[in-house]
């Protein structure tokens, strides 16, 4: 009989035949080869089992191997297929999984990345899907911002996503922070 890993195909066959990659035969005497089941695979030849793909890759029936999935995709352990990452996270090409992005940083689903956040935006929380201009009132510079900062006395951010505040115009004032608007000076002020 033939042994784990081996079989033969025919009634009172001689040789035994190893079985192919991506195919095992768990036990002796066997006369036929099975194949590996979607998200499974086997390596080389007489195998008696086949392995679970691990997470970041996939296989169909009868692979040799587990195919990395795509950029911005993933998979769980033992999976037949890879699937898209959700917003807010992200994954390069290879095996893993999602990641999910951190405060400063963002990505909609399928991304091979989280990008940081714009100057004059901000992402204040893990795992967003987009990005959010600073309100009138306030600043940031720089990229990758968790928040953004009110303007200082003098100075003003008149619109959304400002990257810096504006000092008053001649003949105005500015007498609070984060201010969104500037006051003109009475007459024999400036």
């Amino acid at each position: 009989a033939c042994e784990a890993g081996t079989y033969a195909s025919s009634e009172g066959s001689r040789a035994c035949k190893e079985a192919n990659a991506g195919y095992y035969v768990p036990g002796k005497g066997s006369k036929r080869q099975t194949s590996c089941d979607a998200g499974e695979f086997s390596k080389g030849t007489a195998n008696v089992e086949c392995s679970e793909c691990p997470a970041g890759t996939s296989s169909s029936a009868g692979s040799p191997s587990c195919t990395s999935c795509p950029a911005g995709e993933s998979s769980e352990d033992g999976s037949s297929s890879c699937a898209e990452c959700h917003d807010g996270s992200a994954k390069p090409a290879g095996e893993g999984d999602c990641v999910v992005c951190t405060k400063g940083t963002y990505a909609k689903a399928g991304s091979s990345e989280c990008s940081s956040a714009d100057p004059g935006h901000f992402v204040e929380s893990d795992g967003a899907s987009d990005q959010e201009a600073c309100p009138a009132g306030k600043h940031a510079s720089g990229s990758g911002n968790t928040e953004c900062a009110p303007c200082e006395l003098g100075k003003l951010a008149a619109r959304m996503g400002m990257t810096d505040c504006e000092a008053a115009t001649q003949g105005h004032y500015v007498d609070s922070y984060g201010a969104e608007s500037e006051a003109a000076c009475e007459a024999g002020t400036y």
